[in-house]
């Protein structure tokens, strides 16, 4: 069974994921934006599994969907640590 919050959240990621898109030449010059893509995109993800997980095996989707928050999560700290830590954004 899909919950409203899950419905919403996916789509206003998919909204975001829509001007990610349409803003990826601006996007790519982001110093490190490969990180943040792929944070985004685990995270997206993640949302995605949410909505499955309520039709087709439950247990092995959620376990899924939690590997791809914490895919999220280390993505978007690698990202931290190159640009503010290591210093490649430095212009």
């Amino acid at each position: 069974m899909i919950q409203q919050n899950e419905l919403i959240t996916f789509l206003v990621g998919l909204g975001v994921a829509i001007f990610i898109w349409l803003n990826r030449r601006r996007i790519v010059q982001i110093p490190g934006s490969s990180w943040l893509l792929l944070s985004y995109s685990a995270l997206f993800m993640g949302w995605t599994l949410t909505l499955v997980e309520g039709f087709v095996l439950p247990d092995l989707i959620n376990a899924i969907e939690h590997a791809c928050y914490m895919a999220s999560s280390v993505a978007a700290a690698v990202w931290s640590w190159v640009v503010l830590i290591k210093g490649e954004g430095a212009r």
